[in-house]
């Protein structure tokens, strides 16, 4: 029954991906028809056709730095992070501190240790006066530390489960741990259309309205 449900579940959640691109398949679309025909009966609105010279160009020379933004590497560490976590049984053994063996105890606490020890060296790098990662204007916003925070908490998920997957003997070989990290790439994948496209579709109306 559990298992029935968990499949009906993906399902729906690949639908609604699957319609979700779709439609910004078509707002794309949409967009492009509707910027050449506002330009051509209102020029003095200022919109910029996306089917002029200038708006070809921009859609084949710009593309590539459409979706090169921090997004799309947010995206992939994320998808690490979350294989590494589901993986190395770190994440259901969370779930269910309760019924841990010996060597689950063991692998916790480590990762307890690694923890307390990622927050003391980030307290040293922001919180004291003059800290590394603090701003120009000697704040946390904006700064190295929120241009960094996201990547440094995947890959302290990331370090988490692998410490975890070794002392808990989820993790067997070098060949586990290179799976651990990569696995959750592939549970991301429909994401990265749905970013590509929405990322587009954004950089377009931006294109065109600005």
């Amino acid at each position: 029954m559990m298992n029935s449900f968990s499949l009906l579940s993906k399902t729906r959640k690949k639908t609604f991906l699957a319609v979700l691109a779709l439609l910004m398949g078509i707002g794309q679309i949409v967009l492009i028809l509707a910027s050449w025909i506002i330009s051509s009966i209102k020029p003095e609105w200022g919109v910029r056709s996306l089917l002029s010279g200038e708006g070809i160009r921009w859609l084949f020379g710009n593309f590539t730095e459409n979706i090169s933004g921090s997004g799309m590497v947010w995206l992939l560490l994320a998808g690490m992070a979350y294989g590494a976590i589901k993986y190395s049984g770190l994440g259901s053994v969370i779930c269910h501190l309760r019924h841990l063996s010996y060597r689950e105890r063991l692998g916790m606490t480590l990762v307890v240790v690694e923890m307390v020890i990622f927050i003391v060296v980030f307290a040293l790098l922001t919180l004291i006066p003059h800290a590394v990662l603090l701003g120009i204007t000697g704040k946390l916003y904006p700064g190295s530390f929120s241009r960094s925070i996201v990547p440094c908490l995947c890959f302290l998920v990331c370090s988490l489960s692998v410490t975890f997957g070794l002392a808990a003997d989820r993790l067997r070989s070098l060949v586990d741990v290179l799976d651990c990290l990569v696995i959750g790439i592939a549970y991301t994948l429909p994401f990265w259309l749905i970013y590509i496209l929405g990322m587009e579709l954004y950089c377009s109306f931006l294109f065109v309205l600005l």
